[in-house]
Order: structure tokens, then C-alpha cells, then sequence
């Protein structure tokens, strides 16, 4: 049993010994195979990654060199976008400059127009004192006339009461000189001035047909008168031879005396009568002519009245027309120059309104295009900082599998050595 158990010794010891043995030139050949396998996989791995950075590089600046073209690029067009942007808005800024002055100028304009109204307006209110002052003094002008036309009538007044005396007069020195029913009636005054004329034409005629009417009729009563007287000697002439057939001289005598004496005073009295009347038909055509001249100096003087009147009174027409023409005329243009200047402020106001309106979309547009271009640069930025980042990120994950390769490698050794060493 000693022997057994020694010789078992032995040849587990045997055993152990060679098991060391192998496992020593296991762990020498898997030293020798490791370090191979791991110099292989190194310069395999060094290639590979010598080989990936070369192509990520390539890749890299062939992206970096497009980044940088597309960003000159991108640099350039917003360069000239910003410098045409900047030329509009120096052109819409000078267009608005430009309606600014056109707005002053029109409100200069308005102002001017404004003040060349009121001066208009002053001038016209001028013209209007004027032309009522000059009315005014035509009225005080026809005052005037009127009372020395008053005072014409007045005058004209008193003529006719003297003519009226005048014809009153004369008809009663018709009737009285001759017989009821010998003479026409006298003229009336009354009617034919009542006829509207001032110098009744027919009446001048009828005048002078009622004096040779009245001369006739004074001339028959006087050859009536002179008959009356003779006929009592027509009648002793008849009765002459009876009387000179009486022998009684003193009977004849008395007889002749007794006629002779009338017919003596009625001859007297005819005589005194006929010269009274002359004288009186004298003196009454003498006034009759001074009562003509006053009324045709009178007439004149009320036609000259009459026809200054009609004139004045046409130039009051004719100043009241041209004074209320002038005041519409006025008013008319007034309100033309208010509503112009109205409609030129109102569309001037409009025209500027609509040309800010048209300023503030177009930079409003341009701005939003900007901003549009902005964005879209900011995207493709954006996009090109993505794909480089993937790109060293893709470089930093191979970087990163190749250490794992590695790490996988020294962890399947140690493994290896683990379930040998058990």
C-alpha cells in the first residue's frame, strides 16, 4: 500500500510535473501566438486607422473646403443681398425724403393758397366797401334828386295853382263877355293832367282854339252890341219920315236927345268894355305865355329829374347785380379754392399715405426675405456643422471599435488563461 501510494506519488507528481511542463510551454506558445496575433492586429489596426483618418481627412477637407466655398458663397450673396437691401432702402428712404418735401410743398402751397385767399378775400371785402360807399353816395345822389325833384313838383304844384287861377279867370271872363252858350268852356286842367303827360300836347291847341273862339265871340257881342246901339237909329230912321212929317221941331228935338243919350252911354260903356277886355286879354296872354315858359322850363327840368332818376336807378340795378355777382362770384371762388385745397391736401395726404403704406411692405418684405435668407444660410449651417460632427463622429467610432477589438482581445486572453489555469 506504501508502494502504491508512493508510486501514485510519483507519477501524480509525474503528472503535475508534465501538466506544469505543457502548461508552461502552453502559456509560452500562447505568450508567443498572443504577441504575434497582437503585433498582426496592431499593424492590421494601425493600417485600418492610418487608412480611416486618411480617407476621414480627404473627406474632411473635401467637406471643409465645400463648407468654406458654399460659406464664401453664401458670405458673397448675403454681402450683395445686404448691399442691394441697403441700396433700396437708400432709394425708398430718398422716395420718402422726396414726399416728405412734396408734402411741406403742399402744405406751403395750401398755406400760400390760404393767405392768398384771405388776401383775396380782403381785397373783395375792399372792392365791397367801395362799391358801397359809391352806392351810398349815388343814394345820397338821388336823395337829392328826389327832393329837388320833390321841390319840382312843389313848384309844379304851384303853377298849376296859378294856371288853374289863370284858366278860372279866363272862363270867367268868357262868361262875362260873352253870352251863355257863345263860347267853348275853358281847357279843364285837371283832366289832362290827370292823363299822365306832363305837357298834355292837345292842350296848347285847345288853348289857343278856346282864345280865337273867345275874340270871336268878344268880336260878336261887340258888333252885337254896336247893331243894339244903332238899331234905335235904324228904328228913327224907319220912323224918320213920320218924325220929320211932324211939324212940332221941339217934339223932334227931344225925341232925337231922348235916344241919343243912351246910345251915347251904352257906346261909352261898350267902349270902356272892349278896352278893358283888350287890356285884360293882354295881360292874360302875357301871363299865359310866362305860365307856358315856367311849364316847359319845368317840364325839362322834371324830364332831366325823370331821366337822371332812371339812370341813377339803372345804376343802382346795375351796382346791386355787380355787387351780389361779385359776392357769388367771390363766395364761388372761395369755396373752389377751399375745396381744391381740400382735395390737393386730401390726395397729397392719400398719395403720401399709400407711398409710407408701399415703403413699410416693401421693407417689411425685404426684411422677411432677409430673414428668410438668414434662415436658410443659418439651416445649411447648421446642416454642414451636422454632417461634420457625423463625420468625426463616425472617425471617433471607428477610433472607439478598434479599441474595443482590442479590449475584446486582452479580455478573451485573460478568459483563456482563467480556464487554463482552472
Amino acid at each position: 500500500a506504501q508502494q502504491v501510494e508512493t508510486k501514485a506519488r510519483g507519477m501524480i507528481q509525474t503528472l503535475l510535473a508534465n501538466a506544469a511542463q505543457h502548461v508552461a510551454d502552453a502559456k509560452a506558445q500562447w505568450a508567443m501566438d498572443k504577441a504575434s496575433h497582437l503585433a498582426r492586429l496592431s499593424n492590421e489596426h494601425v493600417a485600418e486607422l492610418a487608412a480611416q483618418r486618411h480617407t476621414l481627412e480627404s473627406e474632411f477637407r473635401k467637406q471643409l473646403d465645400a463648407h468654406q466655398e458654399t460659406t464664401a458663397q453664401t458670405h458673397a450673396e448675403l454681402t450683395t443681398l445686404i448691399s442691394e437691401r441697403d441700396t433700396k432702402l437708400e432709394a425708398i428712404t430718398g422716395v420718402v425724403h422726396r414726399h416728405i418735401i412734396t408734402i411741406q410743398s403742399l402744405e406751403q402751397r395750401l398755406e400760400f393758397q390760404q393767405d392768398g385767399g384771405a388776401k383775396e378775400i380782403e381785397q373783395v371785402r375792399r372792392q365791397l366797401l367801395e362799391t358801397t360807399h359809391d352806392v351810398a353816395a349815388k343814394q345820397a345822389r338821388v336823395a337829392t334828386l328826389e327832393t329837388d325833384l320833390s321841390r319840382a313838383h312843389s313848384e309844379l304844384a304851384r303853377a298849376k295853382q296859378v294856371a288853374t287861377g289863370l284858366c278860372d279867370a279866363m272862363a270867367r271872363i268868357s262868361q262875362a263877355v260873352a253870352k251863355p252858350g257863345q263860347t267853348k268852356p275853358f281847357p279843364d286842367w285837371d283832366s289832362d293832367m290827370a292823363s299822365g303827360e306832363c305837357w298834355p300836347r292837345g292842350w296848347k291847341k285847345a288853348v289857343h282854339s278856346w282864345i280865337d273862339d273867345t275874340l270871336a265871340a268878344i268880336a260878336t257881342s261887340q258888333d252885337n252890341a254896336i247893331a243894339s246901339a244903332v238899331q234905335p237909329f235904324k228904328d228913327e230912321l224907319q220912323r224918320a219920315p213920320q218924325v220929320l212929317g211932324r211939324k212940332d221941331s221941339g217934339d223932334v228935338s227931344k225925341s232925337v236927345l231922348a235916344m241919343a243919350a243912351p246910345v251915347a252911354e251904352e257906346l261909352g260903356v261898350a267902349k270902356h268894355t272892349i278896352a278893358r277886355l283888350t287890356d285884360e286879354c293882354s295881360r292874360l296872354q302875357t301871363e299865359l305865355s310866362a305860365a307856358k315858359q315856367q311849364r316847359d322850363d319845368l317840364h325839362r327840368r322834371c324830364s332831366q329829374l325823370a331821366d337822371d332818376k332812371v339812370e341813377l336807378e339803372t345804376f343802382l340795378d346795375l351796382a346791386g347785380q355787380d355787387r351780389k355777382a361779385a359776392q357769388a362770384q367771390f363766395s364761388t371762388q372761395l369755396q373752389e379754392a377751399y375745396v381744391q385745397s381740400e382735395e390737393a391736401l386730401h390726395q397729397a395726404k392719400t398719395a403720401a399715405a399709400h407711398e409710407m403704406e408701399r415703403i413699410q411692405r416693401e421693407c417689411r418684405q425685404a426684411v422677411h426675405d432677409l430673414q428668410d435668407e438668414v434662415d436658410y444660410q443659418t439651416r445649411q449651417h447648421a446642416k454642414l456643422r451636422a454632417s461634420a460632427a457625423e463625420q468625426v463622429g463616425a472617425l471617433f467610432s471607428s477610433c472607439g471599435y478598434a479599441r474595443r477589438v482590442d479590449d475584446s482581445y486582452h479580455g478573451g486572453y485573460h478568459w483563456l488563461g482563467k480556464q487554463v489555469e482552472r
